[in-house]
């Protein structure tokens, strides 16, 4: 098997240890940026997605010690990824200057938005979303030799809630020019975050396997990492 995400299975294996102060510190932060949200009328969409992370089972539990906390690249965007163009397989990551520690799964979110495009009607998944996120899933369960079905469950479940965590703090949060979330809502509006989290392919797409649109068998599982010529990137949230 050639891998193409082996840089989240390998994260996963090797933890970073983070003291319980700077965990402690870390919940309280992003508690706080969850709040500021309940009261933005612009982000009233996120609210079951808010509340979902300020439980017990949320942040509290996602930075602590219980949960796996691995190196973060910070700025997954397709001109940090190096790619091989003839088999599309995932070679390298450059700019880590963003780098740091967060709870696994936080830049999970970077799949989704290789995945598609946005467009000034809006989002738009690629034919070959459902395959894509299922193939992800194939190798690194390969690779972590995880095969308990009950445990593969709950590692998704989560990984997907904080990937969506880091999504929120991403695209609604005002950062430093270092790209330092600040306790401040983004001013501009959050197109991505919109489109991907009231629409119901999050989940249903990921957890469950359904397309949007009908899936076309001779499409390359990862032709989400072939990008058309003239393709712009998108400065939002940067």
């Amino acid at each position: 098997m050639e891998y193409r995400w082996i840089y989240f299975a390998r994260c996963y294996q090797k933890p970073q240890v983070v003291p319980d102060e700077e965990l402690l510190e870390r919940q309280q932060s992003m508690l706080h940026k969850l709040s500021l949200l309940q009261e933005a009328p612009q982000h009233a969409y996120l609210q079951e997605t808010v509340t979902q992370l300020q439980s017990d089972a949320g942040v509290v539990h996602l930075f602590s010690k219980d949960y796996p906390q691995v190196l973060n690249h910070g700025d997954l965007s397709e001109t940090n990824i190096l790619v091989n163009g003839e088999t599309a397989a995932v070679t390298g990551f450059i700019d880590w200057s963003l780098g740091s520690v967060r709870p696994f799964g936080y830049e999970r979110y970077a799949l989704r938005q290789l995945s598609g495009k946005m467009t000034s009607e809006g989002w738009s998944d690629m034919i070959c979303r459902a395959r894509t996120d299922e193939a992800f899933w194939t190798e690194f369960w390969s690779i972590t030799s995880i095969e308990d079905p009950a445990q593969r469950i709950k590692i998704k479940e989560q990984a997907e809630l904080v990937a969506k965590l880091g999504l929120i703090i991403r695209y609604a949060i005002q950062k430093t020019l270092d790209g330092i979330p600040l306790d401040k809502l983004a001013t501009r509006p959050a197109r991505y975050l919109a489109s991907w989290l009231t629409t119901p392919n999050w989940s249903s797409m990921l957890l469950n396997g359904r397309l949007l649109r009908k899936q076309t068998p001779s499409v390359p599982t990862f032709i989400m990492l072939k990008f058309p010529s003239g393709r712009q990137r998108s400065s939002e949230g940067r």
